[in-house]
């Protein structure tokens, strides 16, 4: 891990659902620096989140990148070294006001940037999940924020018309455009009129479907979330769009340089035609991939030891290093190869890296050490007596004993929000050439803010319609305001074909009471022992049958309707096509005609076949279609979603100074270079290994005293396995001499011939041993009875013949003392006393 660099950006993010596993209350949360492709640079364990925990842990990436700090001032930077210019974060990207960007973002020559993800998730966490229309809504919102390249999607297109693939599923396509498609962020000026002119289309909608069920005369009061008629866009939601829109007129999501990456041309689906392959280089959720990682290998315990704790998280944080590595094409060590283990391997040098509970032990071990060093400081320039002295370092002790241990009111040191680390770094230049606004007037913002409160509340009958208007506020002409980005959105309406005014007599947008969002599903039936069978669509004639099925709803009722589940309507409606099925068949059979091309259809595909046809059912719904006025708003929002707004594509894509040049995988240098390979520990190579374990061998001899003691009939052979510990060795025994002989292990037959569970051989293999100017004598298996309640078995492969011999001696003796112990019963049974 000590040997991964970054060279475009950084990603900072905490979670504690992996650390609460762990015992103890010392340290809960976890910090992790990610890098280029997904890489994870530092992974530690912090007692909270306050950014004053992860300064050392930030200073050793900064001494990984070769920057250095002034002597007199820790928080200015010398030499840069490699380090890259941006960081992620999740939250404190500026202060959240029009024009509260400033110098004090940028820490150590890294300006912080908001994660695109984090922003989208705002908004999403705002939405009812059980909203018909809240996917299409996020992939709109994901479209105003990213302006995609139409050259890359034109030879996307192209690939797949060359291969003829017409039916991928929507997560194939995201897929395909999330590997081919290169994409932007830029013009934070239009980003905010497209979120601007997407908030007031959905509030118009919202009014239109209300309207809509009102004229049929159905009831729009007490609404629950899944209903149609309940609004989209509510309080909640708005206030959210609101201030994601201040956080991209600060630039806090728009790049600043190229972060797309080339990493390769790939065949696209196996159709033989070659495509470009990007990544993207930005913070866009590269830290919650590995938290959701990091969450699935460690669900399974609970409760364990820190120093196992650490012991998994870095084999999982290693390997996981490795395909991100691996997917950036770089060379990297295959799974459970560690570096000393591999010649061509040179130990990196390390530095001060620390991982999980080790650094949480020690930035608490240095936290300690400082507030002791500034009580005696205090107590030493007040001159205080012995009995004040002796009382303020009692109240000292106890006082960081409370520190320490109560993590929740812990108040030491506390750094602003808008630094990353712990005091914020004063620089007289600006770290990079970004046009961020420092003053703007607020105004604007507040007025736009309670114009659309007004809409949303707006009472029954009210002639106010959209577009919102806003007094008019002087401000700079450099400086763009949400007001300019209002007037914008209904431009860019407009020239789409959508109309603001609203024509609806009653428009009652009030916040509704909230639903608990957790709904009761049932458990499906498992169907893995299923066999291959077709889908309903396979050919015309079995489409034509279950399109028949599904229009007859009074005979088979569609899952969800009343008490039916996906589960009974499969049962149904392959219960009515396979008497249909049958029926073709004899039909064709007794007519001697040739065999209708009809198959048996399997639970999984009738089951996606359904859903397939409710997804086509509701589509008008999550597009908010309910009559022709909104399918007219709908259809002219796509397609003014779709318009490139004057992009020039050439210079976005294609100019070497471009945002959306892709970078060249081979530039990216993210791996430091390796240090002497005379510090690494001494290790056997694997040279050395495979050399000692060639000179072992095992020799085995077969006298005449062991050939007659063979000749007895062996006792029947124990089902049971053995476990004992020792057979580890005698495994590895058995290995060599196997290896020596050219023989391999057997593959497994059942009960019918069960094998050795030390060399793998049927148990009526034997070994031959063949001495000179003697004839060939056979070794073969044989139970020895059971030890301490394990199975003993002798392997001539393993075990050296003297045991054999050893145990037939003794078996023969112990049959001998039986029969006399029995003889002596049998005679006092009946009187008779044998005598001496």
């Amino acid at each position: 891990m000590a040997s991964i660099l970054s060279v475009v950006a950084l990603s900072i993010d905490h979670q504690r659902k992996v650390v609460k596993r762990a015992k103890g209350n010392d340290g809960t949360q976890s910090f992790a620096v990610v890098g280029d492709g997904n890489t994870v640079l530092a992974y530690v364990v912090v007692p909270d989140t306050n950014m004053t925990w992860a300064e050392q842990c930030m200073r050793e990436i900064l001494a990984r990148h070769g920057a250095t700090l002034a002597p007199d001032d820790c928080n200015r930077l010398v030499e840069r070294g490699t380090l890259p210019p941006v960081v992620y974060v999740d939250c404190n990207c500026c202060n959240g006001k029009v024009g509260g960007r400033t110098d004090e973002t940028a820490v150590l020559r890294l300006l912080k940037l908001l994660d695109a993800f984090h922003a989208i998730q705002r908004i999403g966490k705002q939405i009812n999940s059980e909203h018909d229309r809240k996917g299409r809504f996020m992939q709109q919102i994901s479209a105003c924020i990213f302006t995609r390249s139409d050259e890359d999607m034109r030879a996307l297109e192209a690939a797949r018309m060359a291969g003829n693939i017409r039916n991928l599923s929507t997560k194939q396509q995201k897929k395909d455009r999330e590997r081919h498609v290169r994409r932007v962020i830029r013009d934070k000026e239009a980003i905010v009129a497209k979120l601007i002119m997407l908030l007031k289309t959905q509030i118009l909608l919202d009014r239109k479907i209300r309207a809509a069920y009102e004229r049929s005369g159905k009831s729009c009061a007490d609404l629950s979330p899944a209903h149609d008629a309940y609004p989209l866009i509510t309080k909640k939601v708005k206030d959210c769009i609101i201030r994601q829109c201040v956080h991209v007129l600060n630039g806090c999501l728009e790049d600043v340089q190229a972060m797309n990456v080339a990493v390769g041309e790939v065949n696209y689906r196996n159709t033989g035609v070659m495509l470009m392959e990007y990544k993207s280089l930005r913070g866009t959720n590269g830290n919650e991939a590995m938290h959701s990682v990091m969450d699935r290998k460690m669900y399974a315990t609970n409760h364990i030891r820190k120093l196992y704790f650490d012991a998994k998280a870095h084999w999982n944080i290693t390997h996981y290093n490795r395909v991100r590595l691996g997917d950036m094409g770089k060379e990297v060590l295959p799974h459970g190869v560690a570096p000393h283990e591999d010649d061509s391997i040179a130990i990196v040098a390390s530095t001060d890296l620390l991982f999980g509970f080790a650094y949480c032990d020690s930035v608490l071990k240095a936290k300690e050490d400082d507030i002791h060093r500034e009580v005696m400081a205090a107590l030493a320039n007040d001159e205080l007596a012995i009995e004040d002295l002796e009382m303020d370092g009692l109240e000292a002790v106890a006082e960081l004993d409370d520190l320490l241990n109560n993590d929740e009111e812990t108040d030491v040191a506390t750094c602003s929000d808008s630094t990353l680390m712990g005091a914020g770094v004063n620089v007289s230049v600006p770290p990079l050439a970004v046009d961020i606004p420092a003053v703007i007037d607020v105004a604007s913002l507040e007025q736009l803010d309670c114009a659309f409160d007004r809409e949303l509340g707006r009472p029954v009958g009210s002639e106010n319609s959209l577009p919102i208007e806003v007094d008019e506020v002087v401000t700079p002409a450099n400086v763009s305001t949400l007001q300019q980005c209002s007037r914008a959105a209904d431009q860019m309406a407009a020239d789409g074909g959508i109309t603001f005014a609203d024509d609806t007599t009653t428009a009652d947008f009030v916040q509704l009471h909230g639903v608990n969002g957790t709904r009761r599903v049932g458990v499906r039936r498992k169907q893995a022992q299923q066999a291959p069978k077709s889908w309903p669509g396979m050919n015309l004639s079995m489409r034509t049958k279950w399109e028949q099925i599904w229009a007859e709803r009074y005979k088979c009722p569609h899952p969800g309707e009343g008490s039916t589940s996906m589960h009974q309507w499969v049962q149904k409606a392959s219960y009515i096509y396979e008497i249909w099925m049958a029926d073709e068949l004899k039909k064709a059979k007794e007519a001697k005609l040739p065999r209708p091309p009809l198959e048996t259809v399997g639970y999984t595909e009738a089951a996606n076949w359904a859903k397939e046809k409710m997804a086509s059912a509701s589509e008008g719904r999550r597009r908010g279609i309910v009559d022709e006025a909104t399918q007219a708003i709908s259809t002219s929002l796509d397609a003014v979603m779709e318009s490139d707004n004057g992009v020039d594509e050439a210079a976005l894509f294609g100019d070497e100074d471009g945002l959306g040049v892709a970078r060249v995988i081979d530039s990216l240098q993210m791996i430091s270079p390796s240090a002497s390979a005379d510090s690494s520990p001494g290790f056997p190579t694997t040279t050395e290994v495979s050399a000692a374990m060639e000179q072992l061998a095992v020799s085995q001899t077969v006298d005449d005293e062991l050939q007659g003691l063979l000749k007895k009939p062996a006792k029947k052979r124990a089902k049971k396995k053995a476990t004992s510990p020792a057979d580890a060795e005698r495994k590895r025994r058995a290995l060599i001499k196997l290896q020596s002989l050219g023989m391999t292990a057997d593959k497994p037959a059942g009960r019918s011939r069960p094998r050795c569970g030390i060399c793998n051989k049927y148990f009526d293999t034997e070994l031959v041993v063949q001495l000179e100017g003697e004839e060939a004598r056979k070794l073969p298996h044989r139970q020895m009875g059971h030890v301490n309640g394990k199975r003993k078995d002798f392997c001539p492969f393993a075990d050296d013949s003297g045991i054999l011999k050893q145990h037939l001696i003794d078996l023969g003796e112990r049959r001998q003392q039986s029969q006399k112990d029995t003889y002596k019963k049998r005679k006092s049974s009946v009187g008779v006393v044998e005598e001496e």
